[in-house]
């Protein structure tokens, strides 16, 4: 299994009921075309299971996540602080540096 299916599952799992394909394309980075390849493969293989109109991960899908350990897996937001541009010759020391 490739590991973006693996995150496409993750989705799945976390968002129950409230996913979204555009959401999920724009985190994945990828096509229509292509999501719906890799859902067509996940549907195939059981991954993934249609229940009264929903998109649910199934039991063979949850088995999977636990065995990558990303059965808690959540997609976070990234948070870019905005700096000021640095000078080259600045002594650059990231947040939270601990010797």
């Amino acid at each position: 299994m490739e590991y973006k299916q693996l995150l496409i599952l993750a989705y799945f799992k976390r968002n129950y009921k409230k996913y979204d394909f555009r959401e999920l394309m724009e985190i994945m980075g990828m096509s229509n075309s292509y999501l719906r390849k890799l859902l067509t493969d996940l549907f195939l293989n059981q991954y993934l299971l249609l229940v009264d109109d929903y998109i649910v991960v199934s039991k063979v899908g949850e088995n999977m996540l636990k065995e990558n350990i990303l059965d808690s897996f959540v997609f976070g937001e990234i948070n870019i602080e905005k700096r000021k541009h640095m000078n080259i010759n600045d002594i650059y020391i990231p947040k939270d540096f601990k010797l």
